[in-house]
């Protein structure tokens, strides 16, 4: 069953980031693209495009702009983004070298490394939490944020 632009447009709707610090001094904006394989010159190649359609086990990769719009620096800059129900989380695709990330498997109500999170399932039981469990990211920049300075926070996922 493919999903429709207007489906994954409703998603990033749903995906509005969380932002701590002052919400009015950083924009942000989201996007998501699809990754698809294209022939040239007798070679496949990877690309990604903006898409229409998406098929289960398609790789879609969100990306989350920021910039700080404000005079002053922004400092403890705190981004928190959902992963919506229909997409499977890629390990290690949301690394950023200017931010520490944590993850939940709560839908947002606790934030820890993934090594350390826990799953109670239906029976009682409790397992380690693993990278299909992850529902919200979060992203705590290291250093402040300048006036007029930009940056970029990208995780992939797959369609289920």
């Amino acid at each position: 069953m493919a999903a429709t632009c207007a489906a994954f447009i409703g998603l990033l709707c749903v995906l509005t980031p969380s932002v701590a610090f002052g919400a009015e001094t950083l924009s942000t904006q989201l996007s998501a693209v699809k990754r698809v394989y294209q022939k040239s010159a007798g070679k496949t190649i990877e690309a990604y495009v903006p898409f229409t359609k998406a098929l289960p086990g398609e790789l879609v990769v969100y990306t989350l702009d920021y910039a700080n719009t404000g005079d002053a620096p922004a400092a403890d800059v705190v981004i928190t983004l959902p992963i919506p129900a229909a997409m499977t989380f890629v390990p290690a695709s949301a690394d950023h070298p200017d931010a520490v990330l944590t993850y939940s498997v709560d839908g947002g109500q606790t934030f820890g490394e993934l090594e350390k999170l826990t799953i109670t399932n239906a029976d009682g039981l409790v397992r380690p939490a693993r990278a299909d469990d992850v529902n919200t990211l979060r992203w705590a920049l290291r250093l402040p944020l300048p006036p007029g300075s930009k940056g970029q926070l990208k995780y992939s996922a797959f369609l289920k």
